[in-house]
This record gives structure tokens, sequence and C-alpha cells, in this order.
């Protein structure tokens, strides 16, 4: 478990380490190195569009099968069929929006171009306050791109951070994830 912990955090330092201030404008850092991240871009605005479209279908044309999916809250690791059975439910709202606007963005491909990394930052409308970052891990066989792993989290600027934890309630923070004795086994199989 501690592996993973280590792994996940230093491909997000490694993936983060260079990006600048935000602008305001979508960018693509490193676009050759590995070959071109073009069709890894289409793939990743697909899915956007098919999450602004609450469309499952179209999300698991690039969800791999036995990938991981990491929700905002704690408590969200899931598989493809978890992720599918939370977003059929929060797909039935209609008062909830999901019209947004990724507003920076950068790419990384591996040296050999059959695995890359894309983060996008983007402002939902019922978190107006609180941007959210995703960051998505794909893998290029068979001709297609597949997203093995994708993680959705709030971002806060640092200066925040004291006003965020005074308002969380304590026993909030104490929880601890349910169910974390999947998540090994579920990383074990994506890097496989």
């Amino acid at each position: 478990m501690r592996l993973f912990y280590l792994l996940a955090l230093g491909l997000m330092f490694t993936a983060c380490n260079d990006m600048d201030d935000d602008n305001g404008e979508t960018t693509t850092t490193n676009p050759n190195r590995g070959g071109d991240s073009t069709s890894l871009v289409a793939v990743i605005d697909s899915l956007h569009a098919a999450f602004k479209a609450k469309s499952l279908e179209q999300m698991n044309a690039h969800f791999a099968e036995h990938g991981t999916f990491v929700g905002t809250d704690p408590n969200e690791f899931w598989t493809r069929q978890q992720l599918n059975d939370y977003l059929a439910v929060a797909f039935k709202s209609t008062t909830d929006s999901y019209n947004y606007t990724v507003s920076k963005r950068v790419t990384r491909l591996s040296d050999n171009g059959k695995s890359g990394i894309v983060i996008d930052q983007f402002t939902l409308p019922f978190s107006p306050n609180l941007p959210i970052r995703s960051i998505a891990y794909a893998e290029h066989k068979n001709g297609k791109w597949s997203i093995r792993m994708f993680s959705w989290n709030f971002i806060a600027n640092n200066s925040d951070v004291d006003k965020l934890n005074a308002a969380i309630k304590p026993t909030a923070q104490a929880e601890k994830p349910k169910d974390t004795t999947k998540v090994p086994d579920a990383y074990t199989e994506m890097i496989r």
C-alpha cells in the first residue's frame, strides 16, 4: 500500500513539475515527447464531452474495464462498475450542471508514446470557488487509448488551506477511506 502511494505521489509531482501559473488558457506541454499526443488529447476531450452530456456509454468507451477511478471524496475509490453505479445516480439529477471549460491542460507522453498523462483543470458550476483538477493515465494498445486511472480532485490555493481546515468538522477529517483493502489490488493490476 505504501508503495502505491509513493508511486502515485511521484507520478503527480513528475507530471506537475513545470506547470505555469493559471492564465485562463488551455496549454499542452511536451506535446512531442514520445510522439504526437493529439490522439490522447482527443480521447480526453471526448471523455469531457461525455461527462457534460451525462453519457455513461460514451465515457465507458474510454475507460479500461479494470481501471481505477478516484473521486473527490476520501471514500471514493472505484472500479469501473462502481463508478458507473455512482454516475448513473448523479446523472439523473436535473439540477446539477456539468458544463465547464478546461482552463489548463498538461499532457505528458512516455518516451515510447505508449502511455500518457493528461492533467486538466476546470471549475464546475456547483463549486465556483474550489476548482477541480482531473488526472488521467492512459495506455495505447491495439491502436486505441484506454484510460486506466482517472482521478478528480478539488484544489485550493495554499493560502486557503487554514480556512478550509477551520470550516471542516473534525469528525469529517478523521474519517478513513472505506474498503481500502481492494485499492492495492487494483493498482497492482494497473501497473502490470
